[in-house]
Order: C-alpha cells, then sequence, then structure tokens
C-alpha cells in the first residue's frame, strides 16, 4: 500500500500536476486573445490556417492528458479519497469541454462556401436532413416542432445549408425553457428580392443589449444555467450565410424566447461573390 501512495505521488507531481493544467488553461486563453484579434483582421486565409494550426497543436497535448487522467482514475481510483475523486471528475469534464472548443474551431476552419457547389434544393429537404440528428433531443425535452409545408427552393451549398438548419435548432433546444412547453417553428415571409427564413422558439430568450453578441466568436451568453458548447455554432451560422451572400440576425426578449432570421438571394445572378468565400464574418 505504501508503494501505492508513493507511485501515486509521482504521478501527481510528474505527469499530471497543477503546472501542466495552469499552462493549458493559459494557453487556451492566449488562443482566444489571438483569435479575436485575428478575426478583426479579417484575413481570412490567415485566419483559418491559424485555426488549423492551433487545433492541431493543442490535440495532441490533450490526448496525451486525457490518457494519463484516465490511467489515474483506473489505477488509482479506489485509494483515491471523496475530494480527489471529485477533482478527477472536474478535469474529465473540463477536458471534454476542450475538446469540444477544438472540433468546433475545425469545423469553423472548415466553412469554406464556393458557388460551384450551389444547387437548387426544396428548402423542406433541407430542414428534414438537419432535423434527424436532435429528433430524440425534441421527445426528450417535450419541444413541438413545426415546419411550414411549402418552403422555397434554395440556391444553395445543401451540406452547408443543412449545418445552418441544424445549428438554429439545436440552439432552439439548448435554450428551451425548463418550466414550460416547448415550440419551435421554421417558416418563410416572401420578398421580392430574398428569401426570408425564420425559426422561432418560446425558449429563455436574449436580453436586448446581448442580441449583437450571439454571433461572435466564442460568445457565450449566461441566460441559462447549465448549457454546454463552446459558442461557436451562432458564429459558424453567421459565416454561412454570410458566405451565400445573405444576412442574419435575431430578435428577442429575455424570457420571451427567440426568433432567428437569415435571407438568402433568390437567383444566383444575385450573389455578389463568384470565388470561394473564405472571409471571416464581420463581428
Amino acid at each position: 500500500m505504501q508503494n501505492m501512495y508513493k507511485n501515486l505521488l509521482l504521478i501527481n507531481k510528474g505527469i499530471i500536476n497543477q503546472s501542466r493544467f495552469t499552462k493549458v488553461g493559459v494557453k487556451m486563453m492566449e488562443i482566444q486573445e489571438t483569435l479575436l484579434k485575428k478575426k478583426a483582421s479579417n484575413k481570412g486565409e490567415d485566419f483559418n490556417l491559424y485555426l488549423h494550426t492551433i487545433v492541431h497543436e493543442l490535440k495532441n497535448p490533450l490526448v496525451s492528458i486525457q490518457g494519463f487522467t484516465s490511467l489515474l482514475f483506473e489505477e488509482y481510483g479506489k485509494v483515491l479519497p471523496k475530494d480527489g475523486k471529485r477533482y478527477l471528475e472536474r478535469i474529465f469534464f473540463n477536458l471534454t469541454k476542450v475538446e469540444s472548443v477544438l472540433l468546433d474551431l475545425s469545423k469553423f476552419a472548415r466553412v469554406s462556401i464556393d458557388e460551384s457547389d450551389f444547387e437548387m434544393i426544396s428548402a423542406n429537404e433541407i430542414i428534414e436532413v438537419a432535423k434527424e440528428p436532435v429528433i430524440l433531443q425534441l421527445k426528450k425535452k417535450q419541444i413541438t416542432l413545426v415546419i411550414q409545408s411549402e418552403l422555397p427552393d434554395l440556391y444553395c451549398d445543401a451540406n452547408a445549408m443543412i449545418q445552418v438548419f441544424s445549428n438554429l435548432i439545436s440552439n432552439a433546444i439548448k435554450y428551451s425553457h425548463d418550466h414550460r412547453p416547448g415550440n419551435i417553428e421554421i417558416g418563410y415571409i416572401a420578398d421580392e428580392i430574398f428569401h426570408k427564413l425564420f425559426i422561432k422558439d418560446n425558449g429563455v430568450g436574449i436580453r436586448s443589449k446581448d442580441r449583437n453578441k450571439v454571433f461572435l466568436l466564442f460568445s457565450r451568453l449566461d441566460n441559462k444555467e447549465g448549457v454546454s458548447g463552446s459558442g461557436l455554432g451562432l458564429t459558424i451560422v453567421k459565416r454561412i450565410i454570410e458566405g451565400h451572400g445573405g444576412e442574419i440576425w435575431v430578435d428577442s426578449r429575455l424570457n420571451k424566447g427567440a426568433t432567428f432570421y437569415f435571407t438568402l438571394p433568390k437567383e444566383n445572378s444575385i450573389l455578389s461573390h463568384h470565388n470561394i468565400y473564405s472571409n471571416c464574418s464581420k463581428g
């Protein structure tokens, strides 16, 4: 037993010590600050390259820390006191959060809209695919999803637009109200030049002063406790919509739900861009 405690002490000092986690935390804060600066410079190619680089640089040490932490739990979990086990649980939880951030950063870096990938496709078909992964969540939270029956055909990158609807539906589910039945509505408003679609919910809503923040990189609002995620989902949505020549905004009040509107040009000739869209959205 004495040797076991000595080994545990060595692991604590030499493998996953406090300084290592502190360095990881500091590194993540430095990366977040640098990302915001590079995004503000609006140099899309440099920004994407930097995103790919940091994801690669952080992936290996993250896997290493996860491995040693799992090893510590498997080999010494039975002899750890309650506080020690609680600390390990917090480590696992935060490692999962870092992993989620890296995954979303990787997705964000891959967003590149090319008009050569555009096709005419029914918005209803896109939504059917987008809602599939969240059907169980809707049932579990007893949220009703209503989709307008005759939505227009869209000239778009179908895969990117699936991600738009998927992220917006997931966001509505995530911020649903805990004390009333949830409702999500997807609809269309006719316009001469643009298609105007909306995703409306009756969730916790957003304070008026925070409306413009929801699309910013790493933006997380405190309008609901226990919400997980990196805060990049809506940033990705904004980048895709702007890559199609459209706009996105939100109308919301706290405790009154939120409605996300976005526009897409009706005809491909209206699109102002003809090359790969790689510039970051202007915050």
